[in-house]
């Protein structure tokens, strides 16, 4: 995971360098929390459970396209964790419906995610308001549970589209400016979506995440 985030660093920056300064406004890398979780429907029962939140790590790397006083576009290329929690009871032979203590399990999938996103904003001296949405591409990387997923792990999807839309501030000063950023990524496709049968219940799983980021840009210009 770290040579690809290495290598996927050179190549923004390798691509940056190249392109007009006119073009690009600004390039900067982000870092934050994740907060997610996941709704699972099993289809034979219609029985739907919310799991619980799970923190986990979001990097990204963004540029922003094209100077204009009101409007722009970013890109962001990153790397986020996302998954659930489930707390459940333990159980033994002598007590079958809990023992009164609980275990918490704890499920992350690791997605390399691309987004280009339209950007509102208003300049106010060195302070920069801004609303942005746009779409989303998760790909997979990887998973790590403390359940068994072996037997469901092949019916995974590796890609997910979604819709990422938030705010930020912005402090801008010369070259620089630091952000804070509050966005909701919401998915339109399932991780698992598979139908009902003799043989199993059907199962749906969703994510849904909130990410909450701190950045620091470079402008091209004052």
């Amino acid at each position: 995971m770290k040579k690809s985030l290495m290598l996927l660093l050179a190549i923004v920056t390798l691509i940056v360098t190249e392109i007009d300064a006119q073009i690009i406004r600004n390039t900067g890398i982000q870092s934050g929390i994740s907060i997610s979780k996941q709704s699972w429907l099993y289809k034979s029962t219609n029985n739907k459970s919310i799991k619980d939140y799970r923190v986990g790590l979001n990097l990204v790397i963004n540029c922003e396209w094209f100077d204009n006083e009101y409007f722009s576009v970013l890109t962001d290329l990153g790397y986020i964790q996302k998954g659930c929690k489930e707390k459940i009871e333990n159980t033994t032979a002598s007590q079958p419906e809990g023992d009164g203590t609980f275990k918490t399990y704890d499920t992350r999938f690791d997605y390399l995610t691309f987004s280009p996103k339209f950007k509102i904003r208003k300049e106010i001296k060195n302070i920069i308001p801004f609303l942005f949405i746009g779409p989303r591409l998760d790909y997979q990387l990887s998973y790590k549970s403390d359940f068994n997923y072996s037997q469901i792990e092949n019916d995974f999807k590796k890609i997910i589209w979604g819709l990422n839309y938030g705010i930020g501030f912005e402090y801008k000063s010369g070259y620089i400016g630091i952000a804070a950023i509050l966005q909701h990524q919401y998915d339109f496709t399932k991780i698992i979506n598979t139908e009902s049968s003799q043989q199993n219940t059907g199962l749906s799983i969703k994510n849904n995440a909130f990410v909450i980021n701190l950045g620091v840009k470079y402008y091209f210009k004052k």
